[in-house]
């Protein structure tokens, strides 16, 4: 499958749900597995066109996906997503997530609570190093971030 038709058929309707339903584990679960589904794809589609910002990695799809987190929510969302893969991360490279247990639902305070959200309702927190972030906040600019890189890419 080519990227813009997974963005377009996956990852799309997987973010919008993580972000029409914040207090989704499963949402945001979904939303971020796609994403780091994606880069994979990007990743090797660009290979197989000989395009050296793939092929200089060899096969190793995570260091190009090392570099596309640059970005920090493309870097949030693949500590998270391999994080939800294997459960706990235990290797040497420094992450921001490194266990399933780091995504949880708590109260949706004042800081994270946007017009349209339910009184009283929950959301969904990547408890990073560095402080609690909403997920629906790391989704929204990790997918803008992928939609432009996407539409970039040489066909």
């Amino acid at each position: 499958m080519k990227p813009q038709q997974f963005l377009t058929d996956v990852v799309e309707p997987n973010a919008i749900d993580a972000m029409k339903n914040p207090q989704s584990v499963r949402a945001a679960a979904n939303a971020i597995l796609t994403m780091d589904a994606l880069m994979g794809i990007c990743f090797w589609h660009l290979h197989a066109i000989g395009d050296p910002t793939a092929t200089k990695h060899k096969n190793n799809d995570s260091a190009f996906k090392d570099e596309l987190a640059s970005c920090n929510a493309v870097r949030v969302l693949r500590d998270a997503a391999f994080s939800l893969k294997h459960g706990k991360l235990t290797g040497p490279k420094p992450r921001v997530m490194d266990d399933a247990k780091q995504m949880n639902v708590r109260a949706n305070v004042l800081g994270f609570f946007r017009v349209g959200d339910p009184l009283g309702g929950g959301l969904v927190y990547l408890d990073l190093q560095s402080g609690a972030v909403a997920a629906r906040d790391v989704i929204s600019e990790g997918f803008k971030f992928l939609q432009a890189y996407v539409a970039a890419l040489p066909p």
